[in-house]
């Protein structure tokens, strides 16, 4: 096999390796978030006979079509400052290090078939634009939901994923990009030696394909995580999940029998009139995993007074449900 031909497998390979080993650092979360939904989400997060389970959402699929852009600006940012910052250590490995760095400016160009499902939380307790934007415009529900066991349930090896807070600061952002940066370099560098030995192949064009085969993948988790600044009165925390990307599968060729089964969970619902792709995500039996429900306001009060606890009871709920139905403070009758 040809040096050339060599390359993208080995650097594939190395890419693997130090996106399995590395381990990034998120805020723990802890208490109580938010899910604000309609009625029909409510049926949907809470059914009969099975554990509580949110929808989570590729992505590039969400809101704010703009958000998956914000980052390519952040990766060539960050990579400047990761260059300019660098120590050195061996000059070979210096070199190799430094025009991996000039290089990621291209990522957004790699495919892979994995991406980043999403689902939305909130630190805002009756919040009333969470109620007008997510919950049915007032007459929808808020499912207070205990943040550990959301994650408990999807970092590995439960599941392949996080609950992360969402950073909304330019500076954050960027702080976070450079310390991958650093991180995949430091992890990259003894196999990324070995392999060059071992196969012959120019170390620059080893550590570089390598690093840019993690920054694509490291970008599509930066991609879920980060939102302009002018969002950071939303206070969200999202639940991260890795999954495959259906639309990228004819890139790559001889899926394994565990990558099979990642597909398997890809479903899609109606997104108006697009079929929208998302994984399921279960948590636990409904006492377990949900504090509280609250009821939008714009719902009439004796209907829900009565309704609510009826469907409680029905989904495993036992003893005084006082602390578990809440109706909203607001006075909000929706938009006419």
């Amino acid at each position: 096999m040809s040096e050339e031909s060599q390359l993208p497998r080995l650097a594939f390979e190395l890419a693997s390796r130090v996106w399995s080993d590395w381990s990034p650092t998120f805020d723990p979360p802890s208490g109580l978030l938010y899910h604000y939904t309609s009625a029909a989400g409510l049926l949907g997060i809470v059914p009969p006979d099975r554990l509580v389970t949110f929808r989570a959402t590729h992505h590039r699929f969400l809101n704010d079509p703009d958000e998956g852009a914000l980052i390519d600006g952040i990766i060539t940012e960050a990579a400047e400052e990761a260059r300019k910052a660098m120590q050195p250590e061996d000059a070979t490995w210096d070199a190799a290090r430094q025009r991996a760095l000039a290089g990621v400016s291209g990522i957004s160009r790699l495919v892979f078939y994995r991406t980043w499902y999403v689902v939305s939380f909130t630190e805002l307790r009756d919040d009333l634009t969470q109620w007008r934007l997510y919950g049915g415009d007032g007459a929808g529900y808020a499912l207070a939901v205990r943040a550990g066991a959301i994650d408990a349930q999807v970092r590995p090896p439960a599941a392949q994923g996080f609950l992360v807070r969402v950073v909304y600061r330019r500076r954050q952002q960027v702080e976070l990009v450079t310390a991958a940066l650093h991180d995949a370099l430091r992890l990259l560098r003894d196999p990324a030696i070995r392999a060059f030995a071992e196969s012959g192949i120019d170390l620059n064009d080893l550590v570089g394909a390598a690093l840019r085969y993690f920054v694509a993948e490291a970008r599509e988790l930066f991609s879920a995580m980060f939102k302009r600044e002018q969002f950071g009165l939303e206070r969200e925390w999202r639940c991260v999940i890795v999954a495959p990307d259906p639309a990228r599968l004819q890139d790559i060729e001889g899926l394994t029998a565990a990558e099979e089964a990642q597909l398997r969970r890809v479903q899609f619902r109606d997104g108006n009139s697009i079929p929208v792709p998302y994984v399921e995500v279960p948590i636990h039996a409904a006492p377990l995993a949900i504090a509280e429900v609250w009821s939008g306001p714009a719902l009439g009060r004796d209907l829900v007074a009565h309704a609510i606890p009826a469907f409680l009871r029905a989904r495993g709920w036992r003893g005084n449900l006082d602390a578990v139905w809440q109706a909203s403070a607001h006075g909000y009758r929706g938009r006419r």
